[in-house]
């Protein structure tokens, strides 16, 4: 069966561009098969933005829905990569766009009630509890086998609640370790570099704290 794959952009209604690599930039250059929809809903909430694309693959007899949102930059053949993972749920790894810039990759403990952000090599696809949804190709079989609502925002994102109500109905959660795609935050694009750096700093300035807290009791 071929693909067919709704594209589904949301964000506040425009793309934001400024030199080097951005939003604007990716979204242009981003290779889609020219049957493939393409639907924006910039003025609904977040929730409601998803739910009408998925509704509108199933009208469309879609095989995938591709979700990305207007504040990330990728490579041209994003969507590409992630229909050869050939998963049911399976994202590309993004970094939260303010400190400590952790990656939107999540796992959970039997015995918490709670998500924490995880560190991931490069090792090709790999199964988590949750992603965040800054780019997810998700297979259509999947909302026909779990009811709504699909998406809603509670103590957790909307994104980790899908991703556990998806486990909850037998299906596992993704990520391409290999495909980073980077946020839009302040002063630049966060990505895997910016991440890693801040980490070093971090560790530099936690030692240098150390240091001079004892120091200050030596004297």
């Amino acid at each position: 069966m071929q693909n067919k794959v709704l594209v589904s952009i949301h964000g506040n209604g425009y793309i934001q561009d400024f030199d080097g690599l951005s939003p604007f930039k990716s979204f242009i250059g981003l290779r889609l098969d020219k049957e493939w929809p393409i639907v924006t809903n910039p003025q609904k909430s977040i929730c409601d933005a998803r739910t009408n694309a998925v509704e509108e693959a199933m009208r469309l007899e879609c095989t995938h829905v591709m979700m990305i949102d207007t504040d990330h930059t990728f490579l041209p053949n994003l969507v590409d990569f992630l229909l050869a993972d050939d998963k049911d749920i399976v994202g590309a790894v993004a970094y939260k766009r303010t400190p400590p810039y952790f990656p939107c990759v999540f796992a959970k403990k039997e015995d918490e009630d709670f998500y924490r952000s995880v560190n991931v090599a490069k090792k090709g696809v790999m199964r988590c509890d949750a992603i965040g949804f800054g780019a997810v190709l998700i297979k259509m079989d999947v909302f026909f086998k779990i009811p709504m609502p699909w998406f809603w925002i509670d103590r957790q994102g909307h994104d980790i609640n899908f991703c556990e109500k998806a486990k909850q109905f037998g299906f596992d959660i993704h990520v391409d370790t290999d495909l980073v795609i980077g946020h839009m935050g302040s002063p630049k694009i966060i990505d895997e570099e910016f991440y890693l750096k801040s980490r070093s700093e971090e560790s530099v300035e936690k030692h240098n704290e150390e240091v001079k807290k004892q120091l200050s009791r030596s004297k």
